[in-house]
This record gives structure tokens, C-alpha cells and sequence, in this order.
């Protein structure tokens, strides 16, 4: 048999743009954003990213350069972020006032930086304003002519197209390099489980920030829907305000999102809410059941390897197609079907490590596995259940017990609004439980405190304090346990 010649097979995966133009041809008129009550139509918005795509080729960028985007107007960014992805160029998305040291890797590692404000002091990179004198004069231009030779071929397969950061749950953020492909696989997950019609309208309430918000936004743009982002309105009022039939939402929201539906707002009609990132209870799964969601889509991901399995009511998790998953011992040999032990997994949208980061890469990839650091037991082939995170089991007394255990059952006592649980040192350096509460107007402290303690009998003796908020990372409301910590030495 004749050998097959290798090709170039780059072009068979269509560009984001390319989905956009088919529709702009097609279907000029429909509704393709609508960004803080402004709607773009699909003509509309090809048009718009040839423009940007235009002007962005004039920064004299090289293929392979990296962009750093904060731009509050989610429109612009999506242009932003399109128009360099045409030019063969990787972005990252940060947040304007963001500050911290990952931030400052990052900054020092792009080669332009696009933003509203002024970057963060000890910053040197190249740094472009985005002032709406320079956003109106690029989409107020003329449309480039066709064939414009400014335009190279965009990110390739293999080519990386995103800097993306963990959220920095225990260990600090890490940024870690995305490739074309490995997007393609994430988006690929919300189309296979979503259920995105060209007649959807997808509720966005974070930024492109978050992986998991730009997977969805791309998956809703490329099947022909609507994509609706507001800034100005908090998640409940965008639902009421534009009747979206699908939203992605973190469990962190729930408590005061379902309380204006339990008593101002009435249950919308047709509504599939995303949940993921954060273990959920049944009692708040019941809860967004009977007050938000005619569907609920409860998915286990992480920025690291994407969505990795989808998690029923009972708690138990399917890996989705082309996903593996393995619950291993210490040594790596699998643990058995009824034991506790670490979750490892394996994605086509798998990262092969942590950028300017050896120690924590060589911790968390291992012989083609990413260690999640999540405890998990495997209850069936491709089926396991999370019960918590490996570096977070708290051991009192011997006892080895899931802070998420804790917190769901503290979160179901009135006049609890938020919870946040660690481990914290007692007076005699005894490793007992810390439990932060936030309360609701009017909750009595005394009263609640009974409540829990009755709760926390069977784990011996616990620490709990009030606090106004629980520290969470910006990007997905997961848990700074180091910060949550501070609090109670504070206290």
C-alpha cells in the first residue's frame, strides 16, 4: 500500500471568524450580542471585526506575540481578542484594577498590552490606551478591501492561542498556555451538552476573564444565537431584563440570586442554568430546580484540562467523550472502587504545564496526567464522585472530614447567606474546624451559632466567626483559603 502524504490539516477546524462570517452571509440580520442593552447583528459584528482586525494589523505585531486585553465594553474585547486571533496572535484576558504578582508575569510576558487604564505600577510592557476616540475611529473606518494583504493566516491548531490562569484556589495562580486545539476541544463540550439552537440566548455574568465564559460565548456565537452580556446589572435582573434561555452561573451567586426569586421575582419560563466549579449540595440543586432553572447542567472542570465530566443529582460525574479519569493512592496505584483517593485526569484540552513554573508542574503533571488535586472515589466505569479536595481534608481528631460537607450543611441554617470552612490551629496548635459565616439582614448571630453547633457535634469542637464577606478569586468566586485563614487569626 502507497504511504499516505502527511498535510497541513490546520484548515479543517474553522476559525471562530469563519463561523461569524457564514452567519453574517446568512443571517445578516439576527442578533448576534447584545452587550449592556446594545444589540449587534451578525452583519454587523463581521463587519466590526474586519475593521478591528485591520487596524490591530498596524501594531506590527509578529506571528506567535502574545496580547494582554482588559477592556470593560464586552464587545470590544470579543473584537479585541477575534482581531488578533485572525493576525496569528494569542491573547490573555485580565481585569482592569486587577493586582497581583501572576498579573505582573503576565504583563512582563506580552508584548503589547491593551487597556483602558494605566497599567499596574512595576509594569514595562508596551501598553496601548483604549480610549473610545481610537474604539470609534476604528469602527467608524472603512471596510478594508478584499484579499487585504495585512491579514496572514490566523492561530493554527498546534499554534497557542490563550494565556490562561488558574484560579488560585490553595496554591496562588499559575498561568499555563492554551492551544487552538485544546480550545477546540473545550468549546467542542458546551456544543455536545448545551443544547444551543440558533434561537438560544446565553446569559454571560462574568468576563473573558474566566475560560469557561469565553468557551460559552464562542460555542452560543458559533451556532448562530445570541450572546447577552450587561455590567450594569447584577445576574437577577439580567435574567428578568433579557429572558435569556440558558445562563452560566457559580454556586458562590446562588444564595442571593434564589432569594430575590423566592420573594421578589417570579420563576422564568424556559431556563437552562450551567453550574460548575464548586461542589452542590441537593438541597440548592432542589432549590434552583424550583425557583430558577426548568434545567440544570452541573459540570466538573477545571481551567487545567477543561470540562471534564458532567455530575447527576446524586453526585456521581461521567467523563465526557475523549476524557479519562483514574482515582489513584499516594503511589499512583489505583485505589480501590470504595476508597478515597486522588483524582488524575486526561484531556484533549489538557495542558502540558504551568508557565515560569517548574515545582508546581512537575507536582501536578505527571506521565501525561493532571493531577487535579481533588479526593474522589470511582463508583462505576466512567463514573466517579468528588467528595472534596485532597490538600483541603481536614483531619480532626484523626477524623478526615470534606470542608464541602461542612459548608453545605451550615449554608441550609436561616440567615446563613455565605460560608467558608478551613482548618485553624487552636490555642494548643490543634488542628480544629473554621467555619466563616456572612448573615443575612436581621440574623441573629446567638441563635445561629446554636444551630451550627448542633450541626458540628459529631466533629468535635469548631471555631466560628461573622465575617462581611468570604475572599474569593475574582474570576470564579472559588474559595483563597489562605486569605480565609487570615481571618480567623484576625478574629
Amino acid at each position: 500500500m502507497a504511504e499516505i502524504p502527511s498535510r497541513d490539516t490546520s484548515w479543517a477546524s474553522p476559525s471562530t471568524a469563519d463561523y461569524l462570517a457564514f452567519h453574517a452571509a446568512h443571517r445578516p440580520d439576527a442578533i448576534a450580542v447584545i452587550g449592556n442593552g446594545v444589540e449587534y447583528s451578525y452583519a454587523r459584528f463581521h463587519r466590526d471585526l474586519q475593521k478591528m482586525t485591520h487596524a490591530l494589523a498596524a501594531f506590527g505585531l509578529e506571528r506567535g506575540s502574545l496580547v494582554a486585553v482588559a477592556c470593560g465594553g464586552v464587545y470590544i474585547h470579543w473584537l479585541l481578542l477575534l482581531g488578533w486571533e485572525n493576525l496569528g496572535i494569542a491573547t490573555a484576558s485580565f481585569i482592569r484594577g486587577e493586582a497581583s504578582a501572576t498579573l505582573l508575569a503576565l504583563l512582563a510576558r506580552a508584548d503589547l498590552v491593551m487597556s483602558e487604564v494605566d497599567l499596574p505600577p512595576g509594569s514595562k510592557a508596551r501598553h496601548h490606551t483604549l480610549t473610545p476616540p481610537w474604539v470609534a475611529a476604528v469602527l467608524g473606518s472603512a471596510l478594508p478591501p478584499t484579499g487585504d494583504q495585512s491579514i496572514g493566516p490566523g492561530v493554527g491548531l498546534a499554534e497557542v492561542l490563550r494565556i490562561r490562569r488558574s484560579s488560585g484556589t490553595t496554591g496562588g495562580q499559575k498561568m499555563m498556555a492554551v492551544t487552538r486545539q485544546m480550545e477546540e476541544f473545550f468549546i467542542s463540550g458546551y456544543l455536545l451538552r448545551y443544547g444551543f439552537t440558533p434561537s438560544s440566548r446565553s446569559l454571560i455574568v462574568l468576563g473573558f476573564g474566566v475560560a469557561a465564559a469565553y468557551a460559552n460565548a464562542t460555542a452560543c456565537l458559533r451556532l448562530g444565537a445570541t450572546v447577552v452580556f450587561d455590567t450594569r446589572l447584577d445576574a437577577a435582573r439580567c435574567i428578568v431584563e433579557y429572558q435569556p434561555s440558558h445562563v452560566r452561573l457559580y454556586p458562590y451567586q446562588l444564595p442571593a440570586l434564589l432569594a430575590m426569586f423566592a420573594t421578589d421575582l417570579p420563576k422564568p419560563k424556559a431556563l437552562t442554568v450551567s453550574l460548575g466549579a464548586a461542589p452542590l449540595s441537593k438541597e440548592l440543586r432542589s432549590k434552583v430546580l424550583k425557583l430558577l432553572a426548568t434545567r440544570l447542567i452541573y459540570s466538573y472542570n477545571c481551567n487545567e484540562a477543561g470540562t471534564i465530566a458532567e455530575i447527576d443529582a446524586d453526585g456521581n460525574a461521567s467523563l465526557l467523550p475523549g476524557i479519562q479519569a483514574e482515582v489513584v493512592e499516594k503511589d499512583d496505584a489505583p485505589a480501590q472502587p470504595d476508597q478515597i483517593g486522588r483524582v488524575r485526569v486526561r484531556s484533549p484540552a489538557m495542558v502540558e504545564g504551568y508557565l515560569d513554573n517548574p515545582e508546581a508542574t512537575a507536582q501536578m503533571f505527571r506521565d501525561g496526567w493532571f493531577y487535579t488535586g481533588d479526593a474522589g472515589i470511582m463508583v462505576g466505569p466512567r463514573r466517579l464522585k468528588i467528595v472534596g479536595r485532597v490538600d483541603e481534608l481536614l483531619n480532626v481528631g484523626g477524623l478526615k472530614v470534606s470542608p464541602e460537607d461542612i459548608r453545605n450543611s451550615v449554608a441550609q441554617v436561616p440567615g446563613v447567606v455565605d460560608v467558608g470552612v478551613t482548618s485553624v490551629a487552636n490555642a494548643d496548635g490543634v488542628e480544629e474546624i473554621g467555619i466563616a459565616v456572612v448573615l443575612g439582614e436581621g440574623a441573629d448571630m446567638g441563635n445561629i451559632h446554636a444551630r451550627i453547633a448542633r450541626r458540628m457535634k459529631v466533629y468535635g469542637n469548631a471555631q466560628l466567626i461573622a465575617v462581611a464577606r468570604i475572599p474569593r478569586t475574582a474570576e470564579t468566586g472559588k474559595i483563597q483559603r489562605a486569605e480565609l485563614k487570615k481571618l480567623f487569626v484576625r478574629a
